[in-house]
């Protein structure tokens, strides 16, 4: 990505917005969903999962009110930073290692 100044105001919204997208499409900020039992301790457990993995959690959603889940579970959609598709690919692999039902979010 090739960002020129030719003077004049620069809209920081729009900056901001480009640069997060590029990081995004460079698989450096990716979003995952997991499945996971809706009982305490499941979000640290993924969370100490992704430390391991050397990942910065930057953002957490957490669904449990969703009408396709079952009762007692949940899903949680993590946006992390990445170093890159490499290594989003390990820390997807080492949560479903754990036992999570962890996947890309579209």
């Amino acid at each position: 990505m090739a960002l020129i100044l030719l003077g004049g105001k620069i809209d920081a919204r729009l900056l901001s917005s480009l640069l997060v997208r590029e990081l995004v499409r460079e698989m450096r900020i990716v979003t995952l969903r997991i499945a996971v039992a809706d009982q305490p301790g499941f979000l640290a457990s993924a969370a100490a999962v992704i430390a391991d993995a050397g990942a910065n959690v930057i953002e957490v959603h957490h669904f449990r009110s969703l009408l396709s889940l079952p009762a007692r579970e949940a899903v949680m959609e993590l946006t992390l930073e990445a170093r890159g598709p490499e290594h989003a690919d390990e820390i997807l692999r080492r949560l479903n290692e754990a036992g999570y039902q962890a996947a890309f979010a579209d």
